[in-house]
């Protein structure tokens, strides 16, 4: 009984000494190559990572992403606008002024606006094929011009802000045209020449009337006798008189009706001798009548070219097609 007890002694005596050796001098840790993954982790559904891939990733600080400041800039701005498209397109000036010149006349524009990018000037000095003159926003610019064919003609200026918007104002250069009608209100586009003064005779029909003009006296050409031919339905045909005194007069076959005139001389020629003038003219109502008139051509930038006339009565006739072998259109323009 005491050998047994003494060994049992000494066994608890070497268990407590190897327990404090092994808290004392702990063995030196197994060096573990640490691996950092370059894809994407894999999700829960996939397999689960190792203990040693769940210590690398525990191990390993995360990148802060630093947390941008939210945009003041409208979606697609990258710079601020032109000053200039900030601003109400509008003109605030514009003038023109006119000096005679030796080979027409010398035009000085001036010009302000704001909210433009651009402008451009045109002049109204024709319009058919008007002068177009490209310029900045504001500045000033000179231009020497020959003619007009149009009486204080309209300038125009067109301001433009680059966004497809306009504003224009209108404007108009002292210039009167070269020469002045013999009548009013006078027309916007110039005569060509002075009016012709001639002598001349009309005589009144049931569908119209006939006008003679002893002579037309233009700028370079002078035309003899002319008879114009006015239709109550608004067309107008011109013959040359070719009547002469050793002609008759009339036509003694040709009875009118009762209290109806046969034309005679010129009148009654180009009246019974040319088709489709008695039909659509019919009888005269009273005897031709001698007078002083005027005659004007005015200027056309495209057919039918214009003419003026005046009648017996005091009134004006404005012809479309004067001079055309098929004739035109009339209406009253005054007074």
């Amino acid at each position: 009984m005491k050998k047994s007890g003494s060994f049992v002694l000494w066994t608890i005596v070497l268990l407590v000494i190897a327990s404090f050796a092994c808290v004392s001098t702990p063995a030196a840790p197994t060096a573990v190559e640490v691996f950092v993954p370059t894809s994407v982790p894999p999700t829960p559904s996939e397999t689960q990572a190792s203990p040693l891939d769940v210590a690398t990733e525990v191990s390993e600080p995360a990148t802060e992403v630093p947390t941008l400041p939210p945009s003041t800039e409208p979606p697609g701005a990258t710079e601020a606008p032109p000053e200039s498209m900030t601003e109400e397109l509008s003109i605030l000036s514009f003038a023109v002024t006119v000096e005679d010149i030796a080979d027409g006349k010398r035009l000085a524009f001036s010009w302000e606006t704001t909210g433009a990018v651009e402008a451009a000037i045109i002049s109204g000095t024709s319009r058919r094929f008007p002068q177009r003159w490209e310029v900045g926003p504001d500045g000033t610019y000179e231009v020497e011009l020959e003619s007009t064919g149009y009486n204080n003609p309209q300038m125009i200026l067109i301001a433009y802000d680059g966004l497809g918007n306009e504003v224009s104002e209108t404007i108009r250069a002292e210039w009167p045209c070269e020469y002045d009608y013999f009548f009013d209100p006078a027309p916007a586009a110039c005569p060509l020449y002075e009016p012709s003064e001639t002598w001349a005779a009309e005589q009144p029909f049931e569908n119209g009337r006939m006008v003679w003009l002893e002579e037309v006296r233009g700028e370079t050409f002078v035309t003899q006798r002319q008879i114009l031919v006015f239709y109550n339905d608004g067309s107008y045909e011109q013959y040359e008189d070719t009547w002469t005194e050793d002609q008759p007069e009339r036509d003694p076959s040709i009875e009118p009706p009762s209290g109806l005139l046969q034309p005679i001389r010129g009148f009654g020629q180009v009246w019974r001798e040319t088709d489709g003038v008695w039909d659509k003219l019919g009888w005269a109502t009273v005897p031709e009548l001698g007078f002083d008139t005027q005659w004007q051509q005015r200027f056309q930038e495209s057919l039918p070219s214009v003419a003026y006339v005046r009648i017996f009565d005091g009134r004006v006739i404005e012809i479309a097609g004067w001079g055309w072998a098929t004739g035109g259109t009339w209406e009253f323009v005054s007074p």
